[in-house]
């Protein structure tokens, strides 16, 4: 690709992709848990309620959080447990990457560098003392846990520990915006330090670390989901499908600018053509759209601009913006020549 003789202001290249809409908060957060328990708990199953991209999903069809997760539904459900009211820094979430150089006795600079380790911790401040969290606390499984509110309850530590994997699907919300990760295996790495006074916001919660497994079920350690309202809304870029748009001179000092229609769900978009001289070279700018143009037919969009100047050659493209503001660029059209 041959190096552009001329280019754009920061503007109109770079500053029309920024979405400040798309910077996310975890403004309240969540978490469900379950035992996990092998290929009975699987959630690469059709049975667990695959989305349509073949992954487990904590969300409906519709982008709401699904009534079957939780043990407390009515109905038939994946038997996970809320865990209660969370300590207000939400999910601590730590990727954990290690690599190697090389080094050479000829360079200050190592020749490569080799990922040795990966994987991925994250933190839950429990405050609720309920059975099931006292149940996580002690590497016991979530099975007769007894009730909240159970007369003279004991809970016995077990002597010799064993570890006890589990499930996690953690929930973030920033209004309609909805995002959570879902853990397929994990299990306990430390139950940090926690004390009983009279001081301090944090109660007698305790906070635990979970260390991600890889479940060879699902063959993916973590999955993302982001779904919601506004999420939806968001839209996406246009997509310009091939060929370039095609430019004509068309007398008069205009130009002709076919293309064809972009795709992308923040439809309808609507165009704005800009222009870059080439002889003489002139910096890419927006171009003055003719009366009653763009029209579309089928999918094909016809755009005509003025100021075309006679014996200039121009090139075209095409940004598309759609109902969420976000802009694409088209590619350049081919090279024309101005007419009178």
């Amino acid at each position: 690709m041959a190096l552009p003789s001329v280019g754009g202001s920061y503007a109109t290249v770079v500053a029309p992709g920024l979405n400040p809409l798309a910077i996310r908060k975890g403004i309240v957060t969540d978490a469900f848990v379950r035992d996990y328990l092998g290929i009975s708990t699987s959630l690469a199953a059709t049975s667990a309620g695959l989305h349509t991209d073949g992954y487990f999903s904590p969300y409906a069809l519709d982008g709401q959080v699904r009534t079957d997760l939780l043990r407390t539904s009515l109905t038939s459900n994946l038997g996970f447990w809320h865990v209660g009211t969370l300590g207000a820094d939400g999910l601590d979430f730590d990727p954990q990457t290690t690599s190697e150089e090389v080094p050479t006795a000829q360079s200050i600079r190592p020749a490569r560098n080799d990922i040795t380790k990966e994987g991925e911790m994250f933190s839950l401040l429990f405050l609720e003392q309920t059975p099931m969290v006292r149940y996580l606390v002690n590497e016991m499984p979530l099975v007769s846990v007894p009730d909240l509110g159970q007369a003279n309850l004991t809970i016995a530590r077990p002597m010799e520990a064993t570890i006890v994997e589990r499930q996690f699907i953690l929930f973030g919300f920033d209004g309609e915006n909805r995002f959570a990760m879902t853990v397929p295996r994990c299990a306990k790495d430390k139950v940090n330090k926690f004390t009983w006074k009279r001081e301090g916001k944090e109660g007698t919660g305790v906070k635990i670390d979970f260390k991600v497994l890889p479940c060879p079920y699902v063959n993916k350690p973590v999955l993302e989901h982001y779904e919601g309202s506004a999420w939806r809304a968001m839209g996406g870029y246009a997509v310009f499908p091939a060929p370039a748009p095609v430019a004509t001179a068309v007398s008069g000092q205009k130009a002709s600018i076919v293309f064809t229609q972009p795709t992308g769900i923040a439809d309808p978009f609507t165009y704005q053509i800009y222009k870059t001289g080439i002889a003489p070279s002139v910096a890419r700018a927006l171009a003055t759209m003719d009366a009653g143009f763009p029209t579309t037919v089928g999918t094909t969009v016809t755009a005509q601009v003025t100021t075309v100047a006679t014996g200039n050659t121009f090139k075209f493209d095409v940004v598309a913006t759609g109902s969420n503001l976000l802009t694409s660029q088209s590619l350049d059209s081919n090279t024309i020549t101005g007419i009178a």
